[in-house]
């Protein structure tokens, strides 16, 4: 029997397409993956933000190139993740191609952070991972996966919290204050937060730096790292951008792991496996340090115990896309 065919596109943060594509294969699926953006360099950066339409051209010719790889397989499925730059064109071109096949948009962003809404018509459902933007623009509403459990071998707990993430927002007003709290404690901590060199600089001209400047790392960890980090973690810190709602990757591989939660997303309450004796929700301009403190007491040398998590297991998620 002939292999069902997937053309997959996303993003390539911390090489999760990997870990998509694996989970596919292991299914039975040939996959074609493409990352959805151009390829960066410094000189490609600097031309595109004089002009919209000149970085409209560049991604058109990206999309074409694809295009020229693909226009005579024929695929049952078309996985689409974000999918904010991808253009029409070549969307309709597939369509033509492929009048069969299902088409999927996971949008795994808040609408408020993308270039564009991506082109509803071109799909034939549409997913995000933000339940507010589910209710307001009418999607169907996934949240993220996870795609590594907790099992019997897993090392003893090293760090007291753990917090592996880009710098933005408020996020290191956040990694400062637990980077002090935590140095009450005698079990060390890791904090990294990665900018990239223009990022820090702007910071550092903000003033908002001052001596945070050892949290920032331009250097990304790999996903390697970062899954061992986690697992030696005792509390995993989870602070998303501002305008998102939606739970991240960390929080999601954290709920997989079992992992106590302090976080600053409000909207977890609304979760199937929500339970307070795991997840603090804290609130910059409320910060109760007391109760923060108790929560992390509690906290050292146990393990969460979260209920219906499996759906939102790598190869149990991917099964409502695939049917």
């Amino acid at each position: 029997m002939m292999k069902q065919r997937v053309l997959f596109i996303g993003t390539s943060f911390f090489s999760i397409q990997k870990e998509i594509m694996a989970s596919l294969c292991k299914k039975g699926f040939d996959v074609d993956f493409f990352v959805m953006s151009r390829p960066r360099n410094i000189l490609l950066d600097t031309v595109c933000r004089l002009s919209i339409k000149i970085e409209d051209g560049i991604q058109n010719k990206y999309y074409r190139k694809i295009w020229s790889s693909i226009e005579s397989k024929k695929y049952h499925y078309i996985f689409i993740i974000k999918g904010d730059s991808i253009p029409d064109f070549f969307l309709k071109n597939i369509r033509s191609k492929n009048k069969n096949a299902k088409f999927i948009l996971y949008i795994w962003d808040s609408i408020k952070n993308m270039a564009r809404m991506p082109c509803s018509d071109c799909y034939d459902i549409i997913y995000t991972f933000d339940r507010k933007d589910s209710i307001q623009y009418g999607f169907q509403h996934k949240p993220s996966f996870y795609f590594r459990q907790l099992s019997e071998n897993d090392p003893e707990k090293e760090y007291l919290v753990s917090l592996i993430g880009t710098l933005h927002s408020d996020r290191l007003f956040y990694a400062k204050y637990f980077s002090n709290l935590a140095s009450e404690y005698s079990t060390p901590s890791f904090i990294s937060l990665y900018a990239p060199v223009k990022s820090l600089v702007k910071f550092f001209l903000e003033g908002r730096v001052g001596h945070g400047w050892r949290l920032i790392t331009t250097k990304k960890i790999s996903l390697c790292s970062v899954d061992d980090i986690t697992v030696k973690s005792n509390i995993i810190l989870d602070f998303p951008h501002s305008d998102q709602s939606g739970l991240t990757l960390r929080f999601m591989s954290a709920i997989g792991m079992n992992k106590n939660i302090i976080t600053t997303n409000t909207d977890v309450i609304n979760y199937d496996f929500y339970d307070e004796n795991y997840i603090l929700v804290i609130d910059k301009h409320n910060l109760n340090h007391d109760k923060i403190k108790a929560f992390i007491d509690q906290s050292i040398g146990r393990s969460a115990n979260f209920r219906n998590i499996e759906n939102y297991y790598l190869s149990n998620w991917l099964n409502e896309f695939f049917k």
